[in-house]
């Protein structure tokens, strides 16, 4: 059974697209199927991180019935399956009733599909199976997040719990701190990785560009407890 799992946070600006289409590549590593949903519908920007600035085809065009969501599947050279949006789109009606429909034409056809959201929303969440909160060490940030986490906790979404990104030695807020504040785990702490800019430069996932800097060891080691955590779910249903 395909799992959709959002990557969310509060505020825009805390990383979850390096996230999103890292944590992708790092769940492939460890035998998972997956396809990355770049479902930020008002400002798409995944395409711009991997080098791809004006697909031909895009999320934004199933939307709007003019081709299948199929259609609009992309390989990455990591070998990350990804569907982009487009940039020059305008706003769509009715979108996250479309996005439910199309993103139910993805079932069987991977085990998970990650949406890199524009933020989170009540229509979201009737279209999100799992949910991880992405977070910076800055308070701003953890207190839109925690608005987050309260329409969720209210919603019905499993919450996987919090990355802290963008984390270097002097802290607004302490990684105790904003798991104390947010009441869920931290799950996977990203440090403020000079590697991660030069992978930025390159159109690619620190995961794949430099799969030995601390980032990436980092998303490998959450990808491996979200893959046994699946599995274990799994054989025991």
């Amino acid at each position: 059974m395909t799992k959709i799992l959002g990557i969310l946070s509060g505020k825009s600006g805390v990383g979850k697209t390096t996230v999103s289409m890292n944590l992708g590549i790092a769940l492939g590593n460890h035998g998972k199927n997956v396809i990355l949903v770049d479902a930020d519908l008002e400002r798409p920007n995944l395409g711009l991180y991997l080098g791809v600035i004006k697909p031909e085809a895009t999320l934004h065009g199933a939307l709007k019935g003019e081709i299948s969501l199929g259609d609009a599947l992309y390989m990455h050279r990591s070998g990350l399956k990804v569907i982009l949006g487009d940039i020059s789109e305008q706003d769509i009606g009715n979108k996250f009733k479309k996005l439910k429909l199309l993103i139910s034409e993805l079932e069987n056809k991977a085990d998970v599909v990650i949406l890199d959201t524009g933020g989170f929303n009540k229509e979201l969440a009737d279209v999100i199976d799992l949910a991880i909160i992405v977070v910076s060490p800055e308070m701003p940030a953890v207190a839109d997040a925690l608005r987050a986490v309260n329409v969720l906790q209210t919603s019905g979404v499993k919450l996987l719990g919090c990355i802290v990104n963008k984390v270097s030695q002097i802290l607004d807020v302490t990684i105790e701190n904003i798991q104390t504040i947010l009441g869920v785990p931290v799950i996977a702490v990203i440090p403020d990785d000079k590697k991660m800019k030069e992978a930025v430069k390159l159109k690619h996932p620190i995961v794949y560009s430099h799969p030995e800097a601390d980032s990436s060891s980092v998303f490998d080691a959450l990808a491996l407890c979200l893959v046994n955590d699946y599995d274990d779910r799994r054989r025991n249903t």
